[in-house]
């Protein structure tokens, strides 16, 4: 797992009564649980374990003290666990299927189906944003 001390703090915000550290996550492509979560994506049911919060249009998880500010891509993978899943509650859709929907919005987004070269690609990356939000604490 990524230490979250071991990342920049760009700046503080306060939320309520509680004053909390901006940081940015590292790149997708330096997860170090990849290899894991390749193994297990069929069948992994991730839960979502972390608070999270709306910024500049992009969900940002808030563990401990810090909010982590994630790229698009991540943050959209953010988004469909949190829409698919109660947090906290027993997950009942496997990670596969996260992976989907968000390559189907974003196949939608852009107004055309991706090429076979694309659609592998996209899928690396957001498995990869899947590993780093293992890593960062936010999901399990």
């Amino acid at each position: 797992m990524v230490s979250l001390d071991e990342l920049e703090v760009l700046g503080r915000l306060k939320v309520g009564e509680r004053e909390l550290e901006v940081v940015s996550a590292p790149s997708p492509l330096d997860s170090r649980s990849w290899p894991e979560v390749r193994e297990k994506l069929l069948t992994w049911r991730p839960q979502v374990v972390a608070d999270v919060l709306e910024l500049n249009g992009l969900a940002c998880p808030v563990v401990g003290n810090r909010v982590i500010l994630l790229d698009e891509e991540t943050s959209a993978v953010l988004r469909e666990l949190l829409s698919l899943f109660h947090p906290r509650a027993p997950p009942d859709v496997f990670a596969s299927a996260v992976v989907g929907n968000v390559l189907n919005e974003m196949e939608r987004q852009v107004g055309r189906a991706f090429t076979n070269e694309e659609r592998v690609s996209v899928t690396l990356k957001l498995v990869m944003s899947l590993s780093l939000l293992v890593d960062l604490g936010v999901i399990r």
